[in-house]
């Protein structure tokens, strides 16, 4: 059974490498509706307008961090964020909890 485009469900990425992006996109587009940004600023706009259930947030972004986004996201509604970072700084994690 599969579920209509219009009902699937919509995953935000946000990472400024392209080929993660690329490589997000191509996996989780076969079965969810999938848009993708490279930047804060991009990601918020795209965020308004699709209302995504999930957004897989990277920290490192050109124009903010992916701590500040997801406080902005979150302010907006709740939807879940999973953060993509090679961060090992527990200041980071216990940051992002």
């Amino acid at each position: 059974m599969t579920i209509a485009a219009d009902r699937k469900a919509k995953i935000l990425i946000v990472d400024d490498d392209a080929p993660i992006r690329t490589l997000l996109y191509r996996f989780l587009n076969q079965t969810y509706q999938v848009k993708v940004a490279a930047d804060g600023q991009t990601a918020l706009e795209i965020f308004e307008e699709f209302n995504p259930v999930l957004v897989i947030l990277d920290w490192n972004l050109p124009d903010t961090t992916g701590y500040k986004l997801c406080q902005e996201m979150q302010k907006r509604t709740n939807v879940l964020v999973a953060i993509l970072s090679s961060r090992t700084a527990q200041e980071d994690r216990i940051k992002i909890l």
